[in-house]
């Protein structure tokens, strides 16, 4: 075709012409690089289309590597927000899990700001035993990894506050991290499930 400039290998190599600053000012490119580029051609859109989808089979090994390494608990690992079991008392959380993971079917930019500033400060699920809430944790979860690309962590408070305690230990040469070091780990996860918030033993601790 008129339009083909790889001659029939379906991409080309082209000069970039122009990079941004860490500022994020537009300045010409000096350092003559290059990059991949996929023609307008059969040949080209066979191949970029082939491309995307390694990729997207790249993304999706990495997530679930991920997933893999969030030590989600077995009987709860098949859990979605699609497949969550809908039951009359948790209808309306699953609604309003819904609405804080997907955002609001709107235009309005109000509501859209709201729905931002709610999902920057987390969500808290509350209610008695055996409603949903670890499912509903997960599914969200389970959504932060393979829909949106973030790596993830599932872990009890009581487990969180043994890992807490095991820096306390008297023998400072056997403690293989501090406090400081387990709560920066925590702090660093992009999307943290924090399970069986008030469960845990009370102590003078």
């Amino acid at each position: 075709p008129a339009e083909c400039v790889c001659l029939g290998g379906g991409e080309y190599w082209t000069n970039i012409t122009f990079a941004y600053t860490p500022s994020g000012v537009r300045v010409a490119n000096k350092e003559n690089r290059v990059r991949r580029a996929y023609c307008q051609c059969p040949e080209g859109r066979e191949a970029l289309a082939e491309h995307l989808a390694e990729q997207k089979a790249e993304r999706m090994v990495q997530r679930g590597r991920w997933w893999d390494a969030a030590e989600v608990p077995l009987r709860f690992q098949e859990f979605t927000l699609a497949n969550f079991p809908v039951k009359a008392q948790g209808k309306a959380a699953l609604q309003a899990v819904r609405l804080w993971n997907d955002g609001p079917e709107t235009d309005d930019e109000e509501a859209y700001e709201k729905w931002s500033l709610a999902r920057r400060e987390g969500l808290l699920l509350y209610g008695p035993f055996g409603t949903g809430k670890t499912a509903l944790a997960v599914g969200l979860l389970r959504s932060a990894i393979f829909d949106n690309g973030d790596a993830g962590q599932f872990i009890t408070v009581t487990k969180l506050l043994d890992r807490i305690r095991a820096t306390y230990n008297n023998d400072r040469d056997s403690v293989a991290e501090t406090e400081h070091d387990v709560l920066d780990r925590i702090k660093r996860i992009p999307f943290l499930v924090l399970d069986d918030l008030g469960a845990e033993r009370v102590t003078d601790w």
